[in-house]
């Protein structure tokens, strides 16, 4: 997208260029806090994801299927991995939230 090159006094952007940035700058804003939403449903999706394999797991070696060792072993390798990404992916999403309310912020500010 090309931006209009209207120049005001002083070499400062003019009134033209000031919309058509703040128009583009809170779409942007928009797609952020969308992309920051899905982010975090799919950081729940995972959490759940690892808590409900754990909860599996542990019913497993409670039945005898396998081991405790093996148990342990599995929980290791799969939910907490699971639990844990799912969390950095939440937290990732908020960040991505908080970032484009600041970027709100110093467009309401201009």
């Amino acid at each position: 997208m090309t931006e209009p090159s209207t120049a005001g006094a002083g070499g400062q952007p003019g009134p033209d260029l000031r919309a058509a940035r703040q128009v583009r700058y809170r779409t942007e804003i928009a797609n952020a806090r969308e992309a920051g939403g899905t982010l975090r449903m799919w950081a729940a999706i995972a959490v759940i994801t690892g808590i409900v394999v754990a909860l599996g797991i542990v019913v497993a070696m409670i039945a005898g299927w396998f081991d405790v060792e093996q148990g342990i072993e599995f929980l290791l390798l799969t939910s907490v991995t699971s639990i844990v990404s799912g969390t950095a992916s939440y937290a990732a999403g908020w960040n991505v939230a908080l970032g484009a309310s600041r970027m709100e912020l110093s467009l309401d500010d201009e």
